[in-house]
C-alpha cells in the first residue's frame, strides 16, 4: 500500500503543473469544483471522482439533445440529396439525347463546310484562270484605242504592258492543249490573236511614223521619252520578223540619210548655224552626229594630216554614237554578229516568206548600212588627198626636189598611220573591211572597205616614196664637204628617221596591225644613205674616208638613239643600231690604224722597229753590230719619236666628241704599244746597247701616261 501511495506521490510530484494541458484541465475543474458546501474540503476532494463522472453524464445528455436536432437536419439533407440525384439522372438522360442529336448536327455541319471550301476553291481557281488567261477591259482599251507611247505615273506604259500580257497568256494557253480545258484554251487563243494582231498593226504604224521622225530634230524634252518608247517598240516587234525587218529597213534608211547629210555639213559648214535639220537642238545635234558650233573641216584642207584626222575623228565619233543609239533601240540581245536564235523552223520559214526572204539584220549590219552613205564621199576625199599633185601643192615651199620628196615621204607615213589607226578602231566597232581580220565575225562594210582601200593606197604611196628617196640618193651621191662633216643627205635622212620613228612610237595600234615592218623602213632609208656616202668618199685617202664615214654613220646613229631612247619599244631600231655600231667600229679601226702608221712613219720609229725586229729574229749576233742599228742611230730615232709625242693628230674633223676621243685613245694605244716593243728590244743586254738608258728617256708606263692611254672610253 505504501508502495502504491509512494508511486502516486512520486507521480504527482513529478507531474508538471505549468503545461498548457494541465492548466486547461485545472481551469475546467475549477468551474464545478467547490460547488459543494465548504469548498475545497476533504469531502469535496473525496467525491471529486464522482463529481467528474456526474459532470460527464450531464455533458453527454446535453450532447444528445443537441445531436438530435442535427440528426433531423441530416435526414432532411439526405432526402434532398436523393431528390437531387433523381433530377441529375433525368438531366443525364436528356444530355445523352442531346449529344446524339449534336453529333448528327456536327456531322452535317462538317459536310456543309467541306462543300463550302470546295466551292470557294473552285471559285478561286476560276478567278485565277480568268485572270491568267483573259485581258481586262483596261488592257483591251490600251491595245486597241490608247496611244502607243502613253506613259502613266511611275513610268508605266499601258500598251506595252498589255502586249506583254497577251504574249504571256498565249504562252500559257499552250499548256492547256491536251488538258480538260483544251476547248477553253482554243477559244481564248482565238480572242487573244485578234487583240494581238490589232496591237502589232498599230505598233508597226507607230514605229514607221517615229522612224520617219528621226530625220527631224525633236524637242529636247521629248527625245529621251520617244527613244525609250521606240526601243520598246522595236524589241517587241521582234515577235513579227517580217514587220521587224521592215522597221529595220526604215530606221536604217532614215539614219543613213541623216548621217550623210551631217557629214556634208561637217565638211562644208552648210546649215551649221541655222534651224531645221541642221540645228543642234535635237538628238543628232546633241549626242550623235551633229557638228554645231565647230569650224568646217574643209578649212583644214591645207594641212593634209589635220584634214584627214578631223574627217576620221568625226566618223569615229559618229560610228560610236550610232552604235550606242542602235544598242539602246534594239538592245544588246542582237549581239555583235549573230542573229537571234531559238525560233522554230516553221516560224522562220513563215517570216521569210512574209518579208520576201529577207532576214533580220544584226547590229553590225545595220551600223554598216547606216554608214554606207558616207563611204563614197570619204573615199573620194582621201584618194584626192593621196594624189601626188596634192602632195606637191602642200610641199611647194621646199627648197629642193630632194627636200620635197622627203616631206612627201613623212607626210605619206603620217597619213598611213592615221588610216591604219582608224581602220583598226572601226573594225573593233564592227565595221570590217574586205581584208580586215575581223571579217570572220562581222560582215564587210562599205565604210570599212573604203578605209581598207585608202589605207592600201597610202601604203603603196609610202613604199613608192621610200624607193624614190633611195634611188635619188644612189643616183646622184652628194660630194663630200671640205671639212668632211656629215653630208646634207645624211642630215635629211636623220630628219626623216626622227619624224618616222616619232610617228611610229606614238602609234596606238599593235605592231602586227600596222601593215609594215619598221625595220624594213629603216633599211630602205639608211642603206641607200650609207651606200651613197661610200660612193661619195671615193677619191679620198683612207683616213679622210674613215673620218667622213664616221661622221655620216654617227649622224644616223645619233638620230636612232635620240628617237628611241625615250620610248619603251626602242627594240624596233635595235638591229640597225647594232649594224651602225659595227660600221663605225670598222671605220674607227681603219682610221686608228692609218693615223698610227702615219705618226710612226713620220717619227721614223715604225720602219726602224720593223727592221730591228726582223734582224733580231733572223740573226743570232748582236743587234747593235748590224749596220744602221748602232746606238747612235737608235738614239736619234728615239729622240725624234719622243719629240713627236706632242704632235699627235687631234681628229678635230670628227663631229662626235666621243668618237673623237676614242680615235685619239686608239691611236695613242698603238703608238704606246710600239714604244713598248722598242723599249723591250733595245733594253735587252744581248742586243748590245749599254747606253740604252741615255736614249730610252721614258719608260712604257710613262709614255702611256703622257698619251692618256689609260683614260676610260
Amino acid at each position: 500500500m505504501e508502495r502504491v501511495l509512494e508511486q502516486k506521490l512520486r507521480k504527482v510530484v513529478e507531474s508538471r503543473t505549468d503545461t498548457p494541458a494541465m492548466l486547461e484541465a485545472l481551469q475546467a475543474i475549477a468551474a464545478f469544483y467547490g460547488q459543494r458546501e465548504g469548498g475545497n474540503t476533504a469531502e469535496a476532494r473525496k467525491f471529486l471522482r464522482q463529481d467528474l463522472e456526474k459532470q460527464n453524464m450531464v455533458l453527454c445528455d446535453r450532447f444528445l439533445e443537441l445531436f438530435e436536432v442535427l440528426q433531423k437536419r441530416l435526414a432532411a439533407l439526405d432526402a434532398h440529396t436523393a431528390s437531387l440525384e433523381g433530377h441529375c439522372q433525368g438531366i443525364h438522360a436528356r444530355i445523352e439525347t442531346a449529344e446524339e442529336s449534336m453529333s448528327a448536327f456536327l456531322a452535317r455541319t462538317r459536310a456543309l463546310q467541306k462543300q463550302q471550301a470546295d466551292a470557294e476553291a473552285k471559285a478561286a481557281q476560276i478567278a485565277s484562270f480568268l485572270d491568267k488567261f483573259t485581258l481586262s477591259d483596261a488592257e483591251v482599251a490600251a491595245l486597241r484605242y490608247e496611244a502607243v507611247d502613253k506613259v502613266l505615273e511611275g513610268g508605266h506604259r499601258p500598251f506595252f504592258a498589255a502586249l506583254t500580257r497577251v504574249q504571256e497568256i498565249r504562252a500559257g494557253c499552250g499548256a492547256l492543249v491536251g488538258s480538260p480545258q483544251q476547248k477553253a484554251g482554243f477559244e481564248m487563243l482565238e480572242a487573244l490573236s485578234e487583240h494581238q494582231e490589232a496591237a502589232f498593226r498599230r505598233l508597226h504604224s507607230w514605229i514607221l511614223q517615229r522612224c520617219a521622225g528621226l530625220e527631224r530634230d525633236d524637242a529636247a524634252g521629248d527625245v529621251e521619252e520617244n527613244d525609250v518608247a521606240l526601243g520598246l517598240g522595236l524589241k517587241t516587234m521582234r515577235e513579227r520578223s517580217a514587220l521587224f525587218v521592215h522597221c529595220q529597213e526604215c530606221l536604217l534608211q532614215r539614219r543613213k540619210d541623216v548621217v550623210r547629210r551631217r557629214f556634208l555639213q561637217a565638211l562644208s559648214g552648210a546649215g551649221l548655224g541655222g534651224s531645221g535639220s541642221g540645228g543642234g537642238g535635237g538628238r543628232e545635234g546633241r549626242s550623235m552626229s551633229g557638228s554645231g558650233g565647230q569650224r568646217p573641216i574643209e578649212m583644214q584642207a591645207h594641212d593634209p594630216v589635220r584634214y584627214l584626222s578631223d574627217i576620221l575623228a568625226w566618223l569615229h565619233q559618229t560610228v560610236a554614237s550610232e552604235r550606242e543609239f542602235l544598242q539602246n533601240l534594239l538592245g544588246t540581245g542582237a549581239g555583235e554578229g549573230g542573229r537571234e536564235e531559238g525560233k522554230e523552223e516553221g516560224e522562220d520559214l513563215s517570216a521569210s516568206s512574209l518579208s520576201g526572204g529577207k532576214q533580220e539584220m544584226t547590229l553590225p549590219e545595220m551600223l554598216a548600212g547606216i554608214m554606207e552613205g558616207v563611204a563614197p564621199l570619204l573615199k573620194a576625199r582621201i584618194m584626192q588627198l593621196l594624189e601626188p599633185s596634192s602632195f606637191a601643192n602642200n610641199s611647194s615651199s621646199s627648197s629642193s626636189s630632194r627636200s620635197s620628196s622627203s616631206n612627201q615621204l613623212i607626210l605619206s607615213f603620217r597619213l598611213l598611220n592615221l588610216l591604219a589607226f582608224y581602220d583598226v578602231t572601226l573594225q573593233k566597232l564592227g565595221l570590217g573591211g574586205s581584208n580586215s581580220s575581223s571579217s570572220t565575225t562581222t560582215p564587210p562594210s562599205a565604210l570599212g572597205h573604203a578605209l581598207s582601200e585608202t589605207r592600201a593606197q597610202a601604203q603603196r604611196l609610202f613604199e613608192a616614196g621610200l624607193r624614190q628617196v633611195g634611188e635619188a640618193a644612189l643616183a646622184s651621191p652628194a660630194a663630200y664637204p671640205i671639212d668632211l662633216s656629215a653630208a646634207a643627205l645624211t642630215g635629211e635622212a636623220g630628219r626623216q628617221l626622227t619624224e618616222i620613228l616619232s610617228v611610229h612610237e606614238s602609234s596606238l595600234i599593235p605592231t602586227e596591225a600596222l601593215g609594215y615592218e619598221i625595220d624594213d623602213v629603216l633599211t630602205a632609208l639608211i642603206e641607200p644613205v650609207l651606200r651613197a656616202c661610200r660612193v661619195g668618199a671615193e677619191g679620198l685617202d683612207p683616213s679622210d674616208a674613215a673620218v667622213y664615214m664616221l661622221n655620216n654613220a654617227g649622224g644616223v646613229y645619233g638620230c636612232l638613239i635620240s628617237s628611241s631612247s625615250s620610248s619603251s619599244s626602242s627594240g624596233c631600231v635595235g638591229k640597225w643600231v647594232e649594224r651602225l655600231k659595227e660600221e663605225m667600229e670598222t671605220w674607227l679601226a681603219l682610221l686608228v690604224r692609218y693615223q698610227s702608221e702615219a705618226v710612226l712613219e713620220r717619227t721614223g720609229l715604225g720602219p726602224f722597229l720593223e727592221r730591228a725586229e726582223a734582224v733580231a729574229a733572223s740573226s743570232s749576233g748582236t743587234l747593235s753590230a748590224t749596220a744602221g742599228l748602232d746606238g747612235g742611230t737608235v738614239g736619234g730615232i728615239m729622240k725624234g719619236f719622243y719629240q713627236g709625242l706632242f704632235t699627235l693628230p687631234q681628229f678635230i674633223r670628227l663631229q662626235d666628241p666621243r668618237v673623237r676621243g676614242r680615235a685619239r685613245q686608239g691611236t695613242s694605244k698603238v703608238i704606246a704599244e710600239e714604244h713598248e716593243k722598242a723599249h723591250v728590244l733595245f733594253s735587252k743586254g744581248k742586243n748590245g746597247y749599254p747606253e740604252a738608258k741615255t736614249f730610252l728617256i721614258y719608260t712604257p708606263e710613262q709614255v702611256r701616261i703622257l698619251l692618256d692611254c689609260d683614260e676610260e672610253e
